[in-house]
């Protein structure tokens, strides 16, 4: 069981002993950041309480929850709104948005760390927690589980927050519900407390170096990637398959905007950059900590340490050179801020052209 997660040792420990001593509760929040495995160790779950041959990954029920079309297996996730006394949100998609939905899901099948992420799904509707609540009181299996999961539970919304409360009150027999989520704060106390919280933890960057290494990739790609990874494997898939000098080179013109700091620039800089997926963002915020870092690193003349940005070595010199009363931990700091604000559905284009301004007054102290 487990054998396929990377890392989580200490959540794997957990759920082999609940197995072992036969003490599953009917409710998990499984918190951490995306792309570290709350979602494998879900699927893995499922595929324990419906294979008949423990766990074997061969038969047709393993084969059909790792392929997410298992019947016991149910998946509820942000959607686009629907009109009122539409009772299945799914038959009220487009064909385009149909067609997304299924690519999405196939996705998850085939990458677990991927995140499902639908266009113009702001938050989980109450129709599918009440779709979902018809689908679990006529299908109860036998001798199997339904295990439900919840991704980005935090989408809630107060209507299907208190829809799904009834169902945790009164939960069905034989069924497991696992909500997974970034910000479990967010979540309704009275959901949290008929709850068992499992964190996941960030993962290490031999993990995930491993991992990319075994798939294939270079040492130097594994061994770059996982430096700029913060962590997530996903982040990590993301940028191995992503032209790196190309996010190199991005990153140092991002930078020459904020040195400069010209508003007619940063202006164009941050209407172009606000229409950006939020995980590319978050993808250059990283990157240009890693600059600032490897920054710190040549100041304290700590050779022996990789830096992420080597190839661009002579410009981090000269950079450090000429900005030597920069202050690398502030602008660390502020694009640390920036990541955070981006995952709050802040407006973009302001937080962006804020951003730069910050970061300029951190390499240029006045």
């Amino acid at each position: 069981m487990f054998e396929t997660i990377v890392g989580q040792e200490r959540v794997k420990k957990f759920f082999r002993r609940v197995f072992s001593e036969d003490k599953l509760s009917h409710s998990y929040i499984f918190a951490g950041k995306d792309g570290i495995g709350k979602s494998a160790v879900a699927f893995e779950l499922a595929k324990a309480l419906n294979c008949p041959n423990n766990n074997c990954r061969k038969c047709s029920d393993c084969k059909q929850v790792l392929s997410l079309q298992h019947q016991n297996l149910h998946l509820v996730f942000p959607l686009p709104s629907v009109e009122k006394g539409e009772k299945n949100p799914i038959k009220s998609l487009s064909e385009s948005e149909l067609e997304q939905v299924k690519n999405e899901i196939s996705q998850k099948a085939k990458n677990p760390y991927h995140q499902i992420s639908v266009s113009k799904a702001r938050e989980i509707l109450i129709q599918s927690v009440r779709n979902l609540a018809s689908e679990l009181a006529f299908s109860i299996p036998e001798h199997n589980y339904s295990v439900v999961i919840f991704f980005q539970a935090d989408k809630l919304n107060q209507n299907s927050a208190n829809a799904f409360l009834k169902l945790l009150e009164e939960p069905p027999q034989k069924t497991l519900f696992i909500l997974i989520t970034e910000s479990p704060k967010t979540l309704l106390p009275t959901i949290l407390s008929r709850c068992q919280l499992v964190r996941f933890d960030l993962l290490s960057e031999d993990e995930i170096k491993n991992y990319l290494l075994e798939k294939g990739f270079s040492e130097e790609e594994s061994k770059k990637a996982s430096k700029l990874a913060g962590g997530s494997l996903q982040t990590a898939l993301e940028i191995v398959n992503l032209d790196l000098i190309t996010k190199f080179e991005e990153a140092l013109n991002f930078l020459r905007v904020v040195v400069v700091c010209e508003p007619t620039q940063v202006l164009d800089l941050a209407k172009n950059l606000s229409k950006r997926e939020k995980n590319e963002l978050e993808s250059l915020f990283k990157l240009t900590m890693n600059w600032f870092r490897d920054c710190l690193l040549l100041k304290a003349e700590r050779t022996d340490k990789h830096l992420v940005f080597e190839t661009y070595r002579e410009n981090l010199q000269k950079f450090s050179q000429r900005y030597h009363f920069a202050n690398e931990n502030q602008a660390i700091e502020v694009l640390e801020k920036g990541i955070f604000s981006i995952n709050r559905n802040v407006y973009v284009n302001l937080l962006l052209t804020d951003l730069i301004v910050q970061l300029n007054r951190a390499i240029l102290p006045r």
